[in-house]
């Protein structure tokens, strides 16, 4: 009987770890988006400052840079949601259900990072500002439309604004509150689990243990907070930049090559 319960705790056990490292291949594949496909195209425009793609690589990077940076938020998302879930749900104790549970969570979380990413594909066009010098850059349509248009400046205000919202906004913002919350709920429970029992005067309860092995988890999946924090809050400083980009294609035009 002591055997059966052995090879019962084993099985959980190598499921709970099965199911860790899905997640955590996820979120190195969103990382690995980040690393060739971000850093790269990056790299190149600071090293030229010149788009030298064309018009459709300029929508589809753009859409990707997108993909990388929501995909990378959604799987550490879907982390703090299985801490939670494996805490509070009544499926905890069904490793079958925790593993169709974290499929299908990730499946939403690629499908909706490819979706925020679908509307880049409109948003950005390659623009050549001096035809001369055949030099273009990957520019948003506001841009494009200040420069061509001075007076579009007011109109397009509202509409720029609100995208630059809802893009930081499902980038960092609503995930960050998300694993936020998460991980206070889980932080409770472990406290509330793990105050000395009154009945038994001042000895710690059987939940002891597990509110310990919830607390290590939780510190362990919170490490995984850098990629988020590497990577989102830079972005939101190229959003800046990419805004300033326009304002100076008139002030400054580039020497000749």
């Amino acid at each position: 009987m002591l055997h059966g319960r052995i090879h019962c705790f084993q099985l959980a056990e190598r499921q709970v770890t099965s199911r860790l490292d899905l997640l955590k291949r996820h979120l190195n594949y969103a990382d690995l988006l980040v690393i060739f496909v971000y850093v790269p195209s990056r790299a190149c425009w600071l090293l030229t400052y010149d788009w030298r793609g064309g018009d459709l690589l300029c929508r589809v990077v753009k859409m990707m840079h997108t993909v990388a940076f929501q995909s990378s938020s959604n799987v550490i998302v879907c982390i703090a949601l299985d801490r939670l879930f494996s805490v509070f749900s009544a499926t905890r104790h069904s490793p079958d259900k925790a593993n169709r549970r974290i499929r299908v969570m990730l499946a939403t979380a690629w499908t909706t990072a490819f979706l925020i990413g679908m509307p880049q594909l409109f948003i950005w066009r390659s623009y050549v500002p001096f035809a001369h010098l055949n030099w273009s850059q990957c520019l948003q349509i506001w841009e494009i439309a200040r420069l061509e248009n001075a007076t579009a400046r007011g109109r397009l205000f509202d509409a720029e604004s609100w995208y630059s919202i809802a893009h930081i906004g499902l980038i960092f913002w609503i995930p960050a509150l998300i694993i936020v919350m998460c991980y206070v709920m889980v932080l409770s429970w472990v406290f509330i689990n793990s105050r000395p029992s009154i009945s038994r005067k001042g000895k710690r309860t059987g939940s002891l243990q597990t509110g310990c092995e919830t607390v290590d988890t939780v510190l362990t999946r919170a490490s995984e907070w850098n990629p988020l924090k590497t990577f989102s809050l830079p972005k939101m400083k190229d959003i800046k930049e990419d805004k300033s980009i326009g304002d100076a294609l008139f002030v400054r035009s580039p020497p000749d090559r």
